[in-house]
């Protein structure tokens, strides 16, 4: 008996043991895991502080230089009696205890050096310091390759003036790494740091890595020194270039390295901070070893509290039971509701891609014909005729495939609720349905169909969204005509009814054809939308399937009603109802001016465009018309020659908006605050493939003048240029 509970205890204190041990691994785990995440964020927050103090301390070592140099320009100027500096050392010399300069060079207007630190006088015309200095400019040249130095030289340089006249350039040459590369020293808990000094292609100016060779840059570093991988080093300049000034990390031969780039705001330069892996390991290291002991003793409690768990067991396993029955039978709901919301989403992919596969067919239809004709146009180049045949019918299937694309377009942009309602436009109903009967009439003589026109209205100019509600009845009127046979029917019937105020009227339209029509099953899918009755391959009619979808959601945008009704072989009915607010005055047609080439001759427009093809293709054509065209390839470059360029020299810019480092609303911006008021005010219009309504508004809201949507119609753009270049004028 005795023996037995001695046994008893024996394997209690063992399963003790064990519960202790594993307790000790999971806590040291946890804890582990605890710390790399703490020490991280530590490591970010470390890089960042140290990064953006020591690009303060440059910058303002770097503007000290600066202002160093004009301090013993202005002095010399004083000293001087002549346009040459006849004791260099004798003007020079009781200043340059006060400046951060190890010499100063004076190089005379003609380009010769006649002090360098007691060398000989050379040329230094090649030099870049003398080359900006003498335009007038005051900045900062790097020697990575001195001749009498083992590190990288900073010149300080700026002009000398004598009676108001540029005479000379004054530089003064500072060490690199000897006295910046202290101010990059930092640690993280004591731990070793990098810290680097760079130009913007780079290469490095000052470390605090002593042994680096001279002309070395930081992505021989990275990759060589601390085995950084070329995946990660894009990332690197990524930083350096858009100089966010956040920490990141990226993976080196070590493990995982934190980096900060900070940009230098007096220079062009870079200060880039990084804690190595084996620095933030080590770290790492010392702190979970200190944590263990802490554990164990913690640990050591968890073994008072074993029995009472052990006790609690059994009840926690009857709840659990309990719990579980209950987590069963909710289960069996959640998975009918699974089922059913899987067969709702199996429906609706099947829909999807049967309405891809079916436009697949109506994409490669108008493909075609354009490659076709355009082998064509090249074989037959000579024949008038047929270039002209050839370039109308890649016309008229770009616009076809142009459509297809709009339709799916404009349908997403309808289902994600970004669509709203304008109906600021005062319309006249009338002469809205001639016109579409116009737009119409060729199809309609080509198939031999004959349109009757019933008007029984009143209110004839009423306010309306005049986009909307053109899609909306050419999407009806077209797919009548579609699907009428040649030798047909239809008919169109407008009748204002009546409505609930006095300022409202409702306008029922009837649009009735005798075409092929549609069965029964599948009127109550019409306005899905992915589903056509028949695609193009069965039915010989192109179309996307998506007119009908597009057409409901822009009638209900509208407040109005569309009823169909239809039977196989024996037409269509479709009735929409919408209401309309009544305007006071009838609308007046606007009267269209002629476009005034002599208006465009030797005018000058500054072509932002980042695409080669659209490019060449514009220019081209503005060309042609006498226009002079200047392009730049992005929003940066565009922004330089607009700041090079004397005012007045550019009319007007066209301007992308999707282009790489910067795009047309940011470089639009930045124009408008330039403070010569002739660039600032200079007229940017955007020509952007962004052709929605709020995309106008945007490029408004950003300072443009208008917009031009892609691809661009000649005539609506000759109009704008006009329009500004009058306004010019």
């Amino acid at each position: 008996m005795f023996s037995q509970e001695l046994s008893g205890k024996g394997k209690l204190n063992i399963f003790s043991m064990l519960v202790m041990a594993v307790v000790i691994i999971v806590s040291v785990a946890v804890y582990a895991s605890v710390t790399r995440q703490e020490f991280q964020a530590n490591a970010d927050f470390t890089v960042e502080q140290n990064a953006g103090r020591v690009a303060n301390e440059i910058g303002a070592y770097v503007s000290y230089g600066k202002s160093s140099i004009q301090v013993l320009s202005q002095a010399a100027t004083q000293s001087m009696n002549g346009p040459v500096i006849e004791n260099v050392n004798a003007v020079l010399e009781p200043y340059m205890h006060s400046t951060p300069f190890d010499f100063v060079e004076y190089i005379l207007e003609n380009g010769w050096n006649t002090m360098n630190n007691g060398g000989k006088p050379f040329s230094a015309v090649t030099r870049e310091y003398y080359k900006q200095g003498i335009q007038g400019r005051t900045g900062i040249w790097l020697n990575y390759a001195p001749q009498k130095s083992t590190e990288v030289l900073l010149d300080f340089y700026t002009p000398l003036y004598y009676q108001d006249r540029i005479v000379g350039v004054l530089a003064g040459s500072m060490g690199g790494s000897s006295k910046i590369a202290p101010m990059l020293e930092s640690s993280f808990y004591g731990e070793k740091t990098l810290g680097f000094l760079c130009d913007r292609n780079g290469m490095i100016i000052a470390s605090t890595e002593a042994d680096l060779p001279l002309h070395f840059s930081l992505e021989e570093y990275l990759r060589e020194t601390m085995g950084v991988s070329q995946e990660d080093l894009p990332a690197v300049w990524d930083n350096v270039l858009q100089h966010r000034g956040e920490a990141f990390t990226v993976l080196e031969a070590h493990g995982d390295a934190v980096i900060c780039v900070q940009k230098v705001e007096e220079a062009d330069w870079f200060v880039i901070q990084i804690v190595p892996a084996e620095s933030l390991f080590t770290v790492m290291y010392k702190s979970t070893a200190r944590a263990i002991l802490i554990v164990v003793l913690l640990a050591i409690s968890f073994d008072v509290l074993l029995y009472y768990l052990i006790k609690k067991q059994k009840e926690a396993v009857q709840l659990e039971m309990a719990n579980m029955k209950l987590a069963q039978q909710k289960d069996k709901e959640i998975q009918c509701q699974l089922q059913e919301a899987y067969a709702k989403a199996d429906s609706a992919n099947k829909a999807k891609s049967s309405f891809l596969f079916s436009m697949s067919h109506d994409i490669r239809t108008p493909m075609n014909a354009i490659i076709g004709f355009t082998d064509m146009l090249e074989k037959k180049q000579e024949d008038k005729a047929a270039v002209a045949h050839c370039l109308e019918n890649i016309r008229v299937s770009s616009q076809y495939l142009l459509n297809i694309i709009n339709n799916v377009l404009n349908f997403a942009k309808i289902e994600s609720g970004k669509a709203s309602l304008d109906d600021s436009e005062i319309w006249d109903a009338k002469s809205f349905y001639d016109g579409l009967s116009t737009v119409f009439s060729v199809e309609m003589e080509n198939k031999d169909l004959t349109l009757h026109k019933n008007y029984n209205i009143s209110s004839q100019s009423v306010y309306v969204d005049i986009t909307k509600l053109q899609e909306i009845f050419i999407n009806i009127l077209s797919n009548a005509i579609k699907y009428t046979p040649a030798g047909g029917n239809i008919y169109l019937t407008v009748t204002e009814k009546p409505a609930m105020s006095e300022d409202v009227c409702l306008y029922e339209t009837i649009i009735e054809d005798t075409g092929i029509g549609m069965s029964e099953e599948f009127l109550p899918h019409i306005f899905d939308e992915f589903v056509r009755e028949r695609d193009s391959t069965t039915s010989g009619i192109a179309g996307t399937g998506l007119g009908m979808g597009i057409t409901k959601k822009l009638i209900d945008l509208m407040h109005g009603t569309i009823r169909i009704d239809s039977k196989l072989g024996k037409g269509t009915k479709v009735t929409i109802t919408l209401p309309h607010r009544i305007a006071s005055v009838p609308q007046q047609p606007a009267e269209k001016g002629q476009i005034d080439k002599e208006l465009f001759q030797g005018k000058r427009i500054l072509l932002a465009e980042d695409n080669e093809l659209n490019a060449e293709i514009a220019m081209e054509i503005l060309q042609d018309y006498g226009f002079v065209v200047e392009r730049a390839s992005d929003g940066i470059i565009c922004v330089d020659m607009l700041e090079k360029a004397e005012p007045g020299y550019y009319s007007l810019i066209l301007m992308d908006i999707q282009m790489p480092n910067m795009n047309g609303y940011q470089a639009a911006k930045f124009i408008r605050s330039m403070p010569e008021e002739a660039k600032k005010n200079i007229p940017i219009y955007a020509m952007t493939a962004n052709a929605f309504e709020e995309d106008r508004q945007q490029a408004l809201a950003m300072g443009m003048n208008g917009h031009i949507g892609k691809p661009v119609e000649m005539d609506k753009l000759l109009g704008v240029l006009m329009e500004a270049l009058a306004a010019e004028d």
